[in-house]
């Protein structure tokens, strides 16, 4: 989900989501940023779009 959300794969995201994929998870094995900061970090204004309208938490912090 993480990767999809880095290269603006919003339709790759739905299908997780579909199938119970979280939202808000942080990514384990890096600084603990959410899908919503890595799709920020890399500008993919279409997945920011459907983490928000999906419910993404935008007040979440990384470990920075």
């Amino acid at each position: 989900m993480h990767y999809a959300a880095y290269v603006g794969a919003v339709r790759s995201m739905r299908v997780l989501r579909e199938h119970g994929a979280e939202i808000d998870v942080p990514f384990c094995e890096a600084r603990g940023s959410t899908l919503l900061m890595v799709a920020a970090q890399y500008d993919q204004l279409q997945s920011i779009q459907f983490l928000l309208e999906s419910g993404a938490d935008k007040t979440k912090l990384d470990l920075y």
